[in-house]
């Protein structure tokens, strides 16, 4: 009940607003212009056929990014519930513009219609002016940091040449008699760094069900999630992390290392004799109640 809720929801706001923009007001201005149909040369039908079919895709790409991960539209009045950061948003934050932007080109270029052509360009300065002075701040009351560090990666018009990702992650910081759990990572770039165990939150789970499932596989133990610790924020060069960490205790005793090449149960004064991560290393600085 609630998917064709959306659905007709969604429909309601492509009427609106993209079909009103795309076809009703083009429309209108061919009529009060006098338009009428005439020999195009190659260039322009060219150029507005690529105009036409990559404004479309990008269009329809960004509803169904609204629908399937923001559960929501496009309008501003039935707004999305969640961060849109995947797909065209992990290159510039307003795609959607650019994807009506380029139809609108495509039909003054197919059309040959230079009040099209005008419409096009004042659309675009009046969401250039709209975007700044409602729509981002719309965006910052919902979202709040989490939209604030994503408008720091990531353009508001010009795309990035490589995608910005975010991942968000839990970690736990496992005690016993005094002493922390720490692992040595045994791959990828950072292979030989230490840090909490944990990794990533699945679709639906909550943080502490993320952790009871990660440390199950890679520690086969099981753990109580007692007290939720920080969140920590850090930009590594190629993504984004959001790492959520818990205090937590173990239920059983045995440890297996099934993922890391190492580890150690350090004292609050060791924690510094390993080479920590740089995120985890915030982590750190929350255990002391130092900043770094």
């Amino acid at each position: 009940m609630k998917d064709r809720s959306l659905n007709f929801r969604v429909v309601k706001a492509i009427l609106a607003l993209p079909v009103t923009v795309c076809v009703l007001i083009p429309a209108i201005l061919l009529y009060l212009s006098g338009w009428q149909w005439g020999d195009g040369c190659l260039w322009r039908l060219m150029v507005g056929t690529i105009c036409l079919l990559a404004g479309l895709t990008l269009a329809i790409w960004t509803i169904r990014l609204f629908q399937n991960k923001g559960k929501g539209t496009l309008a501003p009045w039935d707004a999305t519930r969640h961060l849109i950061t995947s797909g065209p948003y992990a290159y510039v934050r307003n795609p959607m513009i650019t994807g009506i932007f380029l139809i609108l080109t495509g039909e003054a270029c197919l059309l040959g219609s230079y009040a099209i052509g005008i419409w096009t360009v004042l659309f675009l300065v009046i969401n250039m002016i709209y975007f700044p002075l409602s729509e981002e701040p719309g965006l910052r009351a919902r979202f709040g940091k989490e939209y604030d560090t994503y408008c720091q990666n990531v353009p508001r018009y010009i795309p990035r040449l490589t995608p910005w990702k975010r991942i968000e992650v839990v970690a736990a910081i496992i005690r016993k008699d005094n002493k922390i759990f720490a692992t040595q990572r045994g791959y990828g770039d950072w292979k030989d760094w230490w840090e909490f165990p944990g990794g990533k939150m699945e679709v639906g789970e909550t943080p502490e069900g993320a952790l009871v499932r990660e440390i199950s596989e890679e520690l086969s133990a099981d753990i109580s999630v007692d007290k939720f610790l920080c969140t920590v924020e850090y930009d590594y060069p190629q993504f984004h992390l959001t790492m959520h960490c818990y205090l937590c205790s173990l239920l059983t005793e045995a440890l297996h290392l099934n993922e890391h090449e190492a580890a150690k149960w350090l004292t609050k004064d060791e924690l510094d004799s390993v080479k920590w991560l740089p995120a985890d290393l915030l982590v750190i600085d929350a255990l002391n109640g130092t900043k770094r």
